[in-house]
């Protein structure tokens, strides 16, 4: 399943916009739909507060991230254990 198809199963359960969802997760719009077209992987940041905006876990809209379809997953510096 694609992570368009995610998002909206989540958006319509909130009836949440694009533009809603990314006031309510602090992630921009074009970063937004980037990631709902398939064009970009989100950092581990930008993921979790999608997802807490959603009241989702991460593995919920990105199921697959260990597979390696999603190995380019992004780790953000800010999200780096040191």
């Amino acid at each position: 399943m694609k992570i368009r198809n995610h998002l909206d199963t989540f958006m319509k359960k909130r009836n949440l916009t694009l533009e809603k969802l990314a006031e309510l997760s602090g992630v921009s719009i074009i970063a937004l739909e980037f990631l709902y077209n398939g064009k970009n992987y989100p950092t581990t940041t930008a993921a979790r507060k999608i997802a807490k905006a959603l009241d989702v876990d991460i593995a919920d809209i990105w199921p697959d991230l260990h597979t390696r379809e999603y190995q380019t997953f992004r780790i953000h510096k800010s999200d780096r254990v040191e």
